[in-house]
């Protein structure tokens, strides 16, 4: 399992076991567990191309969230709520 994948009270158990070892019972928003470590912990760094999707992704979040902040800034919006019927829809 890599961080990120499982809930952080679960993977921080899981990384502090070696081969082979149990950890005490805890409890995450899932429910309580124990866990037995199959191998050694270790530092996984992914490479470019297995990150290349998810800093797209969060690099597309970023702009759009600009975007939006400065549309905010520029654009003003009038609102007529006089206009609109009992049911939020425009009156006939």
């Amino acid at each position: 399992m890599q961080e990120g994948q499982v809930d952080k009270a679960f993977f921080d158990e899981a990384v502090k076991l070696g081969r082979a070892e149990r950890s005490r019972p805890f409890a995450s928003i899932y429910g309580l567990h124990i866990l037995e470590a199959l191998e050694d912990a270790r530092t996984v760094v992914p490479t470019f191309e297995e990150s290349r999707s998810r800093l797209e992704a969060e690099a597309r979040q970023e702009a759009q969230v600009q975007l939006a902040r400065e549309l905010r800034e520029t654009i003003t919006v009038t609102t007529h709520p006089e206009r609109l019927g009992v049911d939020g829809g425009p009156q006939s």
